[in-house]
């Protein structure tokens, strides 16, 4: 019975050990290669750790372009929309890269979208579907100069991108 008195005081101890490090470890917060938002999408493109990012639902409030500026892969967790909601470009590439994308569809709603290149760098932009399927869609984006693309004094590789409905008074890809 002495024995037994023990063993429940010693494993209540224990029990109360383990939830004061649970509770200690709630205000930990973990950054995750999983993304539903345009926040979450930033966060996650500007953690050098994460290689490999997620789009796990529709992103519909691109209000500013966000800033690629290493090797990365974007994929959607089934064929993900990402839209911007104002006359900005989705992605502005600020180094020579590598960016992958798989399931991915960048509508600019008629109001802006697509790609900028930053001035004399060498970016690869790959769809990364089985035979171009499934892989990266641009349309309905608008600007001035390459409504889905725009690459001034710049080398850029596309593979496997599939470009619909964009518009600009330079041309849909531009690449002055």
């Amino acid at each position: 019975e002495e024995i037994e008195e023990s063993r429940a005081a010693y494993n209540a101890s224990i029990w109360a050990e383990s939830e004061e490090r649970v509770a200690a470890q709630g205000d930990i917060v973990a950054l995750s290669n999983n993304v539903s938002d345009f926040t979450g999408l930033q966060t996650a493109l500007e953690d050098a750790t994460i290689d490999t990012i997620s789009i796990t639902s529709d992103i519909t409030d691109f209000s500013a372009p966000l800033v690629i500026d290493r090797n990365v892969s974007i994929e959607g967790n089934g064929i993900k929309t990402l839209t911007v909601n104002a006359a900005v470009r989705h992605f502005q590439i600020s180094a020579g890269v590598t960016v992958q994308f798989r399931n991915i569809v960048l509508d600019g709603a008629g109001l802006g979208g697509g790609f900028i290149v930053d001035e004399g760098l060498s970016v690869t932009l790959l769809g990364t579907g089985v035979d171009g399927l499934n892989s990266l869609t641009v349309k309905n984006c608008i600007a001035e100069n390459g409504g889905a693309l725009y690459a001034k004094n710049a080398d850029v590789l596309l593979r496997d991108i599939t470009f619909e409905g964009n518009t600009a008074t330079g041309g849909k890809i531009s690449t002055n």
